[in-house]
């Protein structure tokens, strides 16, 4: 069990009891907080170590965490994330089953305060897998989100819906606007890095592409107006990331198949 944490001392103690119990091992990888997280990790029982701050824990924070721990098995959690009793069982369940590699799961968003179990929160998260299924991979354009997508091979198992694992990530809107204009930088660095090249047809659809999956595909709509207003932010979001990867390519001289 791994947390990556950077100033989330007000998530970690709810985090951690939540995962009693069911980590036999809690490695907490602190990133230079600057609010206790590191000593109330201590406080709490967990194996901690420490990084250099970085944009996102991806790759080299959550490489470092999974490096330190020493389980057969690893959960990836964040401090906003609470496993819920019944979910924790039927993971274990299929642990001990030992017919996969990898087990698949969603999250119960709580967005600005509410509930949400469609849209967004509708993906497939790949966080909980057996240790000798992980090889980092070296070819990652996007390491945010794709670290274990493109690092893990064998067989998957998914978990039913009914079991989720719960995800305080956006207090309120203010906040996930500063912290996915945060991610939308490192990400258009990554892209940029790969030799991705935008174009105004990613800038206009892959944006658009999101929103209509999220609220049709994946039921947003279901969730009222919050699906809505995440939706769109989440569209936003990506928007940022490419017109940020336009920039970046235009001041770097590298212009082939770039917008101009």
């Amino acid at each position: 069990m791994v947390i990556n944490t950077c100033n989330e001392a007000h998530h970690l103690r709810e985090c951690v009891e939540s995962l009693r119990g069911f980590a036999d091992e809690i490695v907490v990888c602190d990133m230079e907080s600057t609010d206790g997280s590191a000593e109330l990790a201590k406080e709490l029982g967990c194996k901690v170590i420490t990084h250099k701050r970085m944009p996102a824990p991806e790759p080299d924070a959550r490489i470092a965490a999974i490096n330190a721990s020493s389980g057969d098995w690893i959960l990836v959690f964040d401090p906003d994330m609470r496993l819920l009793a019944e979910t924790a069982r039927e993971m274990r369940r299929l642990i001990e089953e030992d017919n996969c590699d990898m087990i698949w799961f969603t999250l119960l968003n709580v967005c600005f305060g509410i509930p949400t179990r469609h849209g967004h929160g509708a993906i497939y998260f790949l966080k909980l897998f057996r240790r000798s299924a992980f090889n980092p991979s070296e070819h990652l354009d996007d390491p945010i989100h794709t670290l274990f997508h493109k690092s893990l091979t064998g067989r998957s198992a998914y978990l039913p819906r009914k079991y989720y694992v719960v995800h305080y990530a956006y207090p309120d809107i203010p906040t996930f606007i500063k912290n996915h204009a945060r991610y939308a930088e490192a990400e258009a660095h990554c892209l940029l890095s790969a030799g991705k090249s935008p174009s105004l047809a990613r800038i206009f659809w892959l944006p658009v592409r999101r929103f209509l999956g999220n609220m049709v595909k994946r039921s947003a709509w279901r969730d009222g107006a919050v699906g809505f207003i995440l939706s769109g932010l989440v569209s936003t979001y990506l928007f940022q990331r490419e017109c940020i990867l336009w920039e970046l390519r235009r001041k770097s001289g590298k212009r082939n198949g770039s917008v101009k």
